[in-house]
């Protein structure tokens, strides 16, 4: 209808006719672009809100995580550092014994801590939700994101330390009847057994030295996993208000 209109406006030479049908359909185009990229826009803007929300969500998991692994290491390190002590003092008491397989039972493992990163990889990846960010939250997604990998890489390291010269490889160790674990009823394992005296593995330096590195771990991942914590909390702060 248009196409026609402007053609028998030309045949007339109706130049003030022409010249409107003109810009109505440049005006129709502009306002076709914009409500295009409007439409974009908006999407964009909902994709990038989500993948936020996804990020919280990570967060606040990665954070009862640490919170479980952290607790843990709180309720098993005292344990630990008891057998420590008697070994130290080489001079059993009654008591000692059970005390000591105790902490003897929790090097034999340690504690595992598994940080969730997609939501995080997403937003620092996807070039259309990195067009969103202005340059100081791309910086500090990118700081968290790497800071998370070096983290977890620590963690791993960590865990499978003490596992180069795993404890029941001592031959002052042997193995129980199946027992429940007593934070774990579902799992049922062997605990381990002290083959010799107190007496005489107190004065096996070899021998602390698997419960020295169990400490020394348990206490580095502890840390470890506070500094993420710490890290997390800090962005979910600054998050918090455009959520």
């Amino acid at each position: 209808m248009l196409l026609r209109r402007m053609t028998e406006h030309v045949r007339d030479q109706n130049w003030f006719a022409i010249a409107l049908d003109f810009f109505i359909v440049v005006f129709g185009i502009f306002i076709g672009f914009q409500l295009t990229n409007w439409n974009e826009d908006r999407k964009a803007d909902v994709a990038y809100d989500e993948a936020r929300a996804r990020l919280v969500a990570e967060s606040e998991a990665n954070l009862a995580a640490i919170d479980v692994m952290t607790g843990q290491i709180d309720a098993q390190l005292p344990i630990v550092q008891k057998a420590i002590a008697i070994l130290r003092a080489c001079d059993p008491e009654d008591g000692d014994l059970e005390a000591f397989e105790a902490g003897l039972s929790i090097i034999r493992g340690t504690r595992t801590l598994r940080l969730r990163h997609s939501a995080l990889d997403t937003i620092t990846r996807n070039e259309t939700l990195l067009a969103r960010q202005n340059e100081d939250e791309r910086e500090r997604l990118n700081d968290l994101s790497r800071n998370l990998l070096q983290a977890q890489d620590t963690l791993n390291w960590l865990e499978s330390w003490p596992f180069d010269n795993p404890v029941e490889s001592s031959r002052f160790i042997g193995h129980g009847e199946l027992t429940p674990r007593t934070d774990n009823p579902a799992v049922i394992e062997r605990p381990l057994k002290l083959n010799s005296s107190l007496s005489e593995v107190c004065k096996n330096p070899e021998f602390q030295k698997h419960f020295y590195v169990w400490e020394r771990v348990a206490i580095f991942q502890r840390l470890r996993a506070e500094g993420v914590a710490e890290q997390l909390k800090t962005n979910l702060a600054v998050m918090a208000p455009a959520q």
